[in-house]
């Protein structure tokens, strides 16, 4: 929904594509926290695939950018 809101707007996919890095920043390290520190492989694992949805969100963000700003 964010991404259809962003539109066409350069300045706001860059701008909700830094907020989304940040997220995946702070995933990488809560992931990192309960492989290293809690001992939580399960609960890592559905990080994990949270980092892989966050991954791809980017890419389409990549994608549209790249399409408006050529």
């Amino acid at each position: 929904e964010a991404l259809d809101d962003a539109a066409d707007d350069a300045g706001a996919l860059q701008s909700l594509d830094d907020e989304v890095g940040v997220l995946e920043q702070q995933t990488l390290r809560e992931v990192a926290s309960l492989l290293d520190d809690e001992g939580g492989p399960a609960a890592a694992a559905e990080r994990v695939r949270a980092l892989m949805f966050i991954g791809k969100f980017r890419r389409d963000l990549a994608d549209r950018l790249e399409a408006i700003t050529g």
